[in-house]
């Protein structure tokens, strides 16, 4: 496995020689030594290293603090400080751009191995993890699901572009509000739901623009506990279309049974009509058959097939 390539950034140029001496002897290669912040940039887009040793004190208006921000954020090129100077102040400042490591001069080349190596392999997995992030952060974008992630004070840390839609709140203006604010379900309050795993339920969500909006939701505790720690999920779709089709399938339903049970009436007045002589006895057999039905507990729907079937069973007297 060949070794990773370095850029040397450092001001001073007797140590910039030790310095690239050091890292060849270690079987870097060495891309570029530069001496000023305002030449990092130059230097890294003839030939991009793996990773930069970085003097926090240059020559020129831009130090090396400045530097390693726009190398890590920007171009994903992690950072080893190198440096004499070990004040608080410094090392406050250098924390910040969240370095891969900090060696004060003088060192020895086994410690700048090390440092190098590990340095490596933290930004490996830093960007494989950001790598994962984006990935992931694309799925729940994209997906037709309403998705809003709140953190463990109850405020929306996450919410995607279908939640956006629903709810009627945009990313920027959702972001660090109340759920309750965000997410308002028509009489009851969000937060009592909030105790870990739930099933899935149904309910109503108010929407920012007052839209009542059926939806089924799901609550996950990102912790996997069942308290707030973690913050939590919610997951929850639109279900108007859904609503609306079981409301025409009902209604369907009932239209057809009505057509029904004025079938069985016309039948019924029918049969009567042949046979005066036993007019309300097929009336009388249905509700003897109905509470004998009833008595045997047998289910509603079955019950209402006997009575239909006992209030026209002298069919046979048409003829």
């Amino acid at each position: 496995m060949s070794k990773a390539r370095l850029l040397i950034v450092e001001d001073e140029n007797l140590v910039a020689r030790d310095l690239y001496n050091m890292v060849r002897t270690l079987g870097y290669e060495v891309t570029d030594v530069v001496q000023t912040g305002e030449a990092v940039l130059h230097s890294i887009a003839r030939k991009k290293p793996d990773l930069a040793l970085l003097d926090i004190v240059l020559k020129g208006n831009v130090d090396g603090i400045a530097v390693a921000s726009v190398l890590w954020e920007e171009h994903n090129i992690p950072v080893v400080y190198i440096t004499s100077f070990a004040d608080d102040l410094t090392f406050q400042r250098a924390k910040l751009t969240e370095p891969f490591g900090y060696l004060i001069k003088p060192f020895e080349e086994r410690e700048l191995e090390l440092t190098i190596e590990t340095a490596l392999y933290k930004a490996r997995m830093q960007l494989l993890l950001k790598e994962k992030e984006q990935w992931l952060s694309t799925i729940l974008r994209s997906i037709d699901d309403g998705i809003i992630v709140i953190n463990p004070q109850g405020r929306v840390d996450f919410i995607n572009l279908a939640a956006q839609k629903i709810t009627g709140w945009s990313e920027i203006e959702a972001l660090g509000q109340d759920l309750e604010k965000v997410f308002q379900l028509k009489g009851k309050a969000i937060g009592n739901h909030l105790s870990g795993v739930s099933e899935t339920s149904e309910s109503t969500l108010i929407s920012r623009r007052a839209q009542e909006i059926p939806i089924e939701l799901s609550l996950t505790s990102l912790s996997g506990e069942q308290d707030r720690n973690g913050g939590q999920v919610i997951v929850f779709r639109d279900i108007t279309v859904r609503k609306k089709a079981e409301q025409e399938l009902q209604e369907s339903w009932a239209r057809l049974k009505r057509t029904l049970e004025g079938t069985i009436q016309a039948i019924s007045t029918t049969i009567e009509m042949r046979d005066p002589y036993t007019a309300g006895h097929q009336r009388r057999v249905a509700k003897i058959a109905e509470a004998i039905a009833r008595e045997l507990k047998i289910p509603e729907s079955v019950i209402e097939g006997i009575r239909f079937a006992a209030e026209i069973h002298d069919i046979g007297k048409i003829y």
